[in-house]
């Protein structure tokens, strides 16, 4: 759609989520907990607080459904004009991931826009700190309503920038003969991006781990609290478990050190590769060559390449949100089989399944996606080392 309409307004988007979230979400409570619930019957205080807080955290996650796909799902154009090109973008001193077809500017702290080169169309998505925020707000269901403002605000900051990042009337592109510069300089650009790319890659990698740890720590603490829980009854002695959980926690905690220093050498080797690449192409590279710092970076290109194709979660926030939903949802209603309907459990399953289906394409769209990539990067290699040769130099 055009830039100005109204998928561009938050307030819009606002009001259209809860103009279809909040009624769906009573129907949804009605059929399912209608039969459990009275609510003609006499209640007490506490089982209606109890009732509300259901009904508005049921409502909070179909609200959030309803905005996500208001706003990261549609594809917008722009009438008259044009996103810069990576290239350009990369100069100015904008964080750029080149992908097949498209590539992803980060224009805030938790906002990105996705261009497609077919068409210029762009989409509005959360950056991997965005989306993992959102993903730990839906954990509780007394906080996902939070997640609907911090998911409004992370569209609003788009829109905010799309002016700032498109130019005023499109111009069609102009193809000249490149000559054996051109090809070094705009492999050493692309080289450029592959390694901010692995820079942003081990980052996101580091906050998987940490959350995947923080995970395992609750669910030994969980462990422990069952376990420990009838020795405290019967001896009234809390001291098993303050030691169980001060170890669980200095566990974590070392496991958490180790992984930062892990992750910081790791970040500190890509930004290092970065910076070097940005010198050379700035001609600042004192006593080497453009060619001989490509060619060093040439080496460190399937390695890019292979972070690139294990980023599955950051690649595409949009279905990783949706993969996170339903196997939460799966999981959820699996613990609740028997406690209220046993249509719930076959519901459970098949969003288990889906979500399992979905992260399994995107790992083979991945996959594809990284070999298309290293195609076309050796393409242009066999491209340059021609006008290396001497008969491409006459």
């Amino acid at each position: 759609m055009e830039e100005g309409k109204l998928l561009s307004r938050w307030w819009f988007v606002a009001l259209s989520s809860l103009a279809i979230g909040m009624p769906s979400a009573y129907l949804a409570f009605d059929s399912v907990f209608g039969g459990i619930v009275n609510l003609e019957g006499g209640m007490t205080s506490s089982n209606l607080l109890m009732i509300a807080l259901l009904y508005f955290s049921l409502s909070g996650y179909f609200v959030l459904f309803i905005c996500t796909l208001l706003t990261i799902a549609p594809r917008h154009v722009t009438v008259g004009k044009g996103f810069l090109g990576p290239d350009a973008l990369v100069r100015d001193g904008r964080e750029v991931v080149a992908r097949k077809g498209s590539y992803d500017i980060r224009v805030a702290k938790y906002s990105a826009i996705r261009v497609y080169e077919e068409d210029g169309a762009f989409r509005c998505l959360p950056t991997s700190t965005g989306l993992w925020a959102i993903a730990l707000l839906s954990l509780v269901p007394q906080l996902v309503m939070f997640a609907f403002p911090f998911l409004l605000y992370i569209h609003e900051k788009c829109w905010r920038s799309v002016n700032d990042l498109t130019l005023e009337e499109k111009r069609s592109p102009v193809e000249a003969e490149k000559g054996i510069d051109d090809l070094i300089k705009d492999s050493l650009w692309r080289t450029y991006v592959m390694a901010r790319e692995a820079a942003e890659l081990r980052k996101a990698s580091f906050l998987d781990h940490a959350l995947l740890l923080v995970a395992l720590s609750l669910l030994a603490w969980a462990v422990l609290v069952m376990l420990i829980a009838p020795v405290i009854l019967d001896h009234g002695s809390p001291w098993w478990l303050l030691t169980g959980t001060a170890a669980i926690a200095a566990v974590a905690v070392s496991c958490f050190l180790i992984l930062r220093r892990r992750s910081r050498r790791l970040v500190s080797r890509e930004e290092r590769w970065a910076e070097r690449i940005y010198s050379a192409i700035g001609g600042t590279e004192e006593g080497t060559s453009p060619i001989a710092v490509l060619m060093d970076a040439c080496q460190e290109v399937p390695r890019w390449l292979s972070l690139h194709r294990k980023g599955i979660w950051t690649r595409e926030p949009g279905k990783t949100f949706l993969t996170f939903i339903l196997l939460v949802a799966g999981s959820n209603g699996l613990m609740q089989y028997g406690s209220i309907w046993r249509g719930f459990f076959l519901l459970s399953v098949v969003l288990l399944v889906l979500g399992i289906s979905l992260f399994s394409w995107m790992a083979i769209a991945a996959r594809t996606e990284t070999r298309d990539l290293r195609r076309e990067w050796e393409d242009q290699l066999k491209e340059m080392g021609s006008f290396l040769e001497p008969e491409g130099r006459r």
